[in-house]
């Protein structure tokens, strides 16, 4: 099963362009390799407020420039409706699959208003800026109370959004697809996976009746990489044996090991 992962505003806003909707273009086709990309809808109205912002600041000046009229465009190319119909077309043309999630609880106002009141977190400190990154919380929230299986992240770079979900172990929060991979990663040199490493060299390797195999560290990990299946490949060096082992990459599960010196 695919990792389901979030995206803050401020990581997809898209600065100009006008041939796709979603901007972080270098972020978001590192992660669709690898995971299901999911969008709060409260996420695609704010960008596509401020691509109307900017489309129409970036219009209004381009009819104050005088070769407008020198040129014989006409005004109505460029019309509020002309604009809408733009944005909604990028957002409906957008290559980067996604999916776009919504607050289904409509009740949720009460609570929205003593985080508020109270000043709490994703309310910045001393404010209660913050509505938007608080319909964001509720919204991953909503989706983590639905799906109590899938394996939640959040990119985020907002410091108190990050901070309202700091006592929730459902979901993990990186800054960017470098720190999400590194996560991943590390994941083979805890002591969970290396004990499940070594029984299963153990298991499957019939050698080990006539020997003992060596004690395996994180330092025996020489290499990790993705493979094109997306799968994870570890290249572990023991002493002088040598495995290359796969392993499933949202499961974590061991698909194989090969035996190099076999």
């Amino acid at each position: 099963m695919a990792h389901k992962v979030f995206f803050d505003t401020n990581i997809i806003r898209n600065s100009d362009g006008v041939d796709h909707f979603f901007g972080g273009r270098q972020e978001l086709d590192r992660f669709k390799k690898v995971a299901e990309i999911m969008i709060p809808s409260i996420v695609i109205t704010e960008i596509k407020n401020q691509r109307r912002k900017s489309f129409k600041s970036k219009r209004d000046s381009f009819l104050s420039n005088p070769f407008f009229n020198l040129m014989g465009l006409n005004k109505d190319r460029v019309s509020d409706e002309k604009i809408e119909k733009w944005i909604d077309n990028l957002e409906k043309n957008e290559k980067i699959e996604h999916t776009k999630i919504t607050v289904k609880n409509k009740d949720i106002l009460p609570e929205i208003f003593e985080l508020a009141i109270n000043n709490k977190p994703p309310f910045e400190i001393d404010t209660d800026k913050g509505f938007k990154d608080t319909i964001i919380y509720f919204t991953i929230l909503q989706y983590i109370k639905d799906n109590p299986s899938d394996q939640i992240y959040f990119i985020c770079r907002d410091g108190r959004l990050g901070e309202a979900f700091k006592e929730n172990d459902k979901i993990k929060i990186f800054k960017s697809y470098d720190e999400y991979e590194k996560n991943q990663k590390d994941y083979f040199i805890d002591n969970y996976f290396i004990e499940r490493l070594q029984q299963q060299l153990k298991e499957e390797h019939e050698y080990q009746q006539i020997m003992e195999l060596p004690f395996i560290d994180p330092s025996c990990i020489k290499n990790i990489k993705l493979d094109k299946e997306l799968n994870w490949i570890l290249d572990i060096e023991i002493q002088d044996l040598e495995f290359v082992v796969k392993v499933d990459y949202a499961s974590k599960e061991i698909i194989s090991i090969i035996d190099i010196n076999f």
